[in-house]
């Protein structure tokens, strides 16, 4: 490894001398960004961004002068990490001289001071708001659409308790960035209980997607660098999965070079990333990721429905979820549980709901994904008066709502115009309920038409699937109201078409 400390004077001409003979010297310096806070900066440790064109044979020889310059001057130049998918650039504990040298390098675009990200959480009631429009809670927590089967989902947190019970053989190690020989596991309990929220078996969103972990923070939360973050979104762009998201419950001071390995990741693979908007009770545009172009920002909210006093705000946050009082898993044991505050538990949420999206159409976009979440979301359901007030009209009153068949979200099919008599065929598995109208089609499994104007039965006498939901329960000449899942649906016979 390579450490540019105590650069004496002929190590500073032979820095020079390996500026020479490498492109021309650059007029001017190349800019150098610093840590958005002083406490935050890693001493000595910077991400040296190179520009795009670089080819192999300059990077190889770029490398080579480092290991001269060590060899032969007893100069340690630390070169931790290579990126080479979603960026050209790389990791180094290097002097103030030796930055100063680098900066005239014309294969550098700039160099940014390495700073310390932190877990979002302050110390389960969000599955069971989030799939229906208002207060009070039913007690209940039910997905039209599935959960997640066949989409991976990346967690770069503190790792994952790859045993604990809510997984049940679908958590994995991916990439750790630690190197403390843990291989992803969490020994922390901050990634296991954002997994848990996300694709837990009983506490989850979306619980039969697969979990990946990218470790980049240790067994304190710390030493989440933005060099470790960029080294993690390498990986994961270099041993990209089908289907994939991207969870990041985490923030730190806005940086231009994790923001840019984001957006590159995104534009390159089609991965949707989503992250917590940060705990600062500050405008998260101050923050990365949320200050990134490509992903989907997530303030928390109370169980009382209020905006929460911790979150973040401001125009960067996309969506509001529940993170106050999140009960999930934790790393302690396989059948460990605790509750956790933050917009880290706020964000899995989303992400959940995204795998099922994800689940359903593998080409959705990041922009589809953030319509159809927007589009089926309650709309000014929450209190947002602890926000400032010159920030309140910029932050989304748009809380989380799982999207449903009959709600008028654009999932009935590509051609649907949701009304009544006017192409109401069962294009896909979701149209057996899709809307058409404020009516509910048949379900197209049990027999009935496939035209959603002429069906003959609704479900049977008792609810045993998750479509029987719509069961019609209120007797003779009643209108469609919901039937519990398992329950006795007295008035569920044939039925004849509706009209209207």
């Amino acid at each position: 490894m390579v450490k540019l400390s105590g650069i004496s004077i002929c190590s500073l001409l032979l820095l020079t001398a390996m500026v020479s003979s490498l492109r021309v010297r650059r007029e001017a310096k190349a800019p150098i960004y610093h840590a958005a806070s002083a406490k935050d900066r890693v001493k000595n440790e910077y991400i040296v961004k190179l520009k795009d064109d670089i080819t192999q044979k300059e990077l190889n020889k770029l490398h080579e002068h480092f290991a001269k310059v060590s060899k032969e001057k007893g100069v340690k130049i630390d070169l931790h990490k290579n990126i080479e998918t979603v960026m050209k650039a790389f990791t180094a504990e290097l002097s103030e001289a030796a930055v100063e040298e680098l900066r005239w390098l014309d294969e550098v675009e700039y160099v940014e001071e390495d700073e310390e990200f932190q877990l979002d959480y302050t110390l389960p009631v969000g599955l069971d708001r989030i799939d229906q429009d208002e207060l009070p809670l039913d007690g209940n927590y039910r997905s039209m659409f599935g959960y997640g089967t066949g989409v991976n989902v990346f967690v770069m947190d503190t790792g994952i308790l790859f045993e604990h019970n809510q997984f049940g053989g679908r958590a994995f190690p991916f990439t750790d960035q630690i190197g403390d020989g843990l291989d992803g596991s969490d020994c922390h309990g901050h990634g296991t209980h954002v997994a848990g929220i996300i694709g837990g078996n009983s506490v989850g969103v979306a619980n039969d997607v697969t979990l990946y972990s990218a470790r980049t923070f240790d067994c304190y939360g710390r030493q989440g660098t933005a060099a470790r973050l960029i080294a993690a979104i390498d990986a994961i762009g270099a041993g990209i999965k089908p289907n994939s998201l991207l969870s990041m419950s985490i923030s730190g001071g806005k940086n231009i070079a994790v923001n840019e390995a984001l957006d590159r990741l995104s534009a390159t693979t089609g991965i949707i990333i989503i992250t917590a908007a940060g705990n600062k009770a500050r405008d998260a545009c101050l923050n990365t990721p949320p200050s990134a172009q490509s992903v989907i920002t997530v303030g928390a909210t109370t169980a009382d429905d209020e905006f929460a006093s911790y979150s973040n705000y401001g125009s960067c946050v996309d969506i509001l979820a529940p993170g106050s009082g999140i009960y999930s898993a934790h790393s302690k044991s396989p059948n460990a549980y605790t509750k956790k505050s933050g917009s880290s538990m706020a964000c899995p949420h989303v992400t959940g709901a995204a795998a099922i999206l994800r689940s359903i159409n593998s080409s959705y976009t990041v922009d589809d994904i953030r319509s159809i979440l927007l589009d089926s979301a309650g709309k000014n359901l929450i209190d947002m008066s602890v926000i400032p007030e010159e920030h309140r009209a910029t932050t989304p009153n748009i809380l989380l709502r799982l999207p449903e068949p009959w709600r008028k979200d654009g999932l009935c099919g590509s051609d649907n115009p949701n009304v009544l008599g006017e192409d109401g065929q069962c294009d896909w598995f979701g149209d057996n309920s899709c809307c058409m109208g404020d009516h509910i089609c048949a379900s197209c499994h049990d027999g009935c038409s496939t035209d959603c104007t002429d069906y003959t039965r609704i479900c049977t006498n008792t609810c045993t699937w998750p479509f029987d939901d719509y069961c019609d329960d209120g007797g003779p000449g009643s209108s469609y109201n919901l039937c519990e899942y398992g329950t006795d649906c007295a008035d569920c016979d044939d039925r004849t078409p509706m009209s209207g």
